[in-house]
């Protein structure tokens, strides 16, 4: 009998050393700008792992296999210089730090930052002898510009035409230069020069303007010499709306939309309390809106008088689609079109940057066998998953009629950690392309 309480004591014991360490990537954090040629140091801090070696991992927009771009060679301090090499493809990126050799627990991401190139800007010129004086005198504006379009909150997509609105009484000016800012940049670039003060003019953002969350732009309007200006609310620049191509003569396309069905398992626990019968829980998050489907997991806890309670939901959504058309047909492309509306994370305890328990990856099952995982990092942005040979496959040699699809998170269960990753998606329809 003592020798097992000895050897369960010695098994806790190494569990407790198992999962006592973690460590926080504190540099480059989220919407950093680093930019191509500089040296920077990635910074991180070490919460109890053993070994103070570690490997530094660059990614590519998210932390997936796919994305990993090189490994730096390792660093045993909680700083590593790193200078961005020039052929790094401009755009976004993450940095994982790991313990090495590798402990549980024992790993953390940067937030999601940008890589850029050096621009060369041609600073504003300001006479030497007024550099102490403002180069605008506030005393002497004139007025304000109302700038109604673009539209607060309102998504425009690149590559398409966008109005853009001001109001023109501005007394004799007859001209006004257009800006395009963002909420990191009020000097903005210069989109139109000494344009004539018409009240409207159209503008397409081009490709290369998409926004994220935190880098919202707007557009400033001015006169030459600023003595009337304004600029419209913060507004989107998001990415083509994805619609297919159309098929080739002699195939037809359906575009099927999902019948939707969310469903949830949950699980409640406290230490046994009276109190735990009557503990207030959070909800876990908002419920689906029409159309939209709710994956993902929360877990949390806390005290309540006496009681120690515990929550944790599970999520799952079902699709069904109406493939009765195409029993029989040759199907030669099949996409399920899907967008990110909303996420919510919180991390466990302890961490700032984790993907152990939400990534922006997410799980999908065809008629209960599993297909692929999918990932989309941005709120609003929308994606194509290719379904071409398990949609095929369900033509030619199915039962036909309803096909389902289940999209779920990437954890049936989050160890006891309070942690929570829901995903909201929307714009669900099944493109298929057949032979007649």
């Amino acid at each position: 009998m003592k020798k097992l309480i000895l050897l369960l004591g010695i098994i806790a014991g190494t569990a407790l050393l198992v999962y006592s360490g973690s460590i926080t990537v504190t540099f480059p954090g989220t919407g950093s700008f680093l930019y191509k040629g500089e040296t920077y140091k990635i910074t991180w801090t070490n919460n109890g792992c053993s070994s103070p070696a570690v490997k530094i991992n660059i990614f590519k927009n998210s932390i997936d296999q796919a994305n990993f771009v090189e490994q730096l060679t390792s660093s045993t301090g909680n700083t590593k210089s790193w200078k961005v090499p020039l052929n790094y493809a401009s755009g976004k990126y993450v940095i994982r730090v790991k313990t090495d050799p590798a402990e549980a627990g024992c790993i953390g991401d940067s937030g999601v930052f940008e890589i850029k190139s050096k621009m060369n800007l041609t600073p504003t010129f300001v006479s030497p002898k007024l550099t102490k004086k403002p180069i605008v005198d506030l005393a002497k504006i004139k007025g304000f510009i109302k700038v109604s379009s673009p539209a607060e909150n309102k998504s425009y997509e690149v590559n398409k035409p966008m109005l853009i609105i001001w109001g023109k009484n501005i007394g004799s000016y007859t001209k006004v230069d257009i800006f395009l800012c963002t909420v990191k940049d009020d000097q903005g670039e210069k989109i139109f020069n000494a344009v004539n003060n018409t009240g409207m003019i159209s503008w397409t953002p081009p490709s290369g303007k998409v926004t994220w969350p935190g880098n919202e732009p707007y557009i400033r309007i001015a006169t030459h010499d600023n003595m009337y200006s304004g600029k419209s609310g913060l507004f989107k620049i998001v990415p083509p709306a994805l619609t297919p191509p159309p098929p080739p003569a002699g195939n037809k396309v359906i575009a099927i939309t999902a019948v939707i069905n969310n469903e949830q398992t949950s699980n409640v626990g406290g230490n046994g309390d009276h109190d735990c019968m009557t503990a207030p829980h959070p909800a876990p998050g908002r419920a689906a809106n029409a159309g939209e489907i709710k994956t993902g997991h929360f877990r949390d806890g806390g005290k309540y008088k006496d009681c120690n309670w515990w929550v944790e939901y599970y999520f799952h959504s079902n699709l069904t689609f109406d493939l009765s058309k195409i029993k029989g047909k040759e199907v030669v492309r099949a996409e399920l079109m899907i967008s990110l509306h909303e996420s919510i994370m919180k991390s466990p305890s302890g961490t700032l940057a984790t993907n152990e328990y939400c990534n922006s990856e997410s799980k999908l099952f065809a008629n209960s066998s599993f297909i692929k995982t999918f990932s989309i990092f941005e709120e609003g942005v929308k994606k194509k998953i290719d379904l071409l040979d398990p949609v095929r496959n369900w033509a030619m040699s199915g039962p036909g009629g309803q096909y389902k699809v289940m999209i779920k998170g990437m954890h049936d269960y989050v160890n006891n950690e309070t942690s929570v990753c829901l995903r909201y998606y929307g714009d669900l329809i099944l493109f298929v392309e057949y032979k007649e």
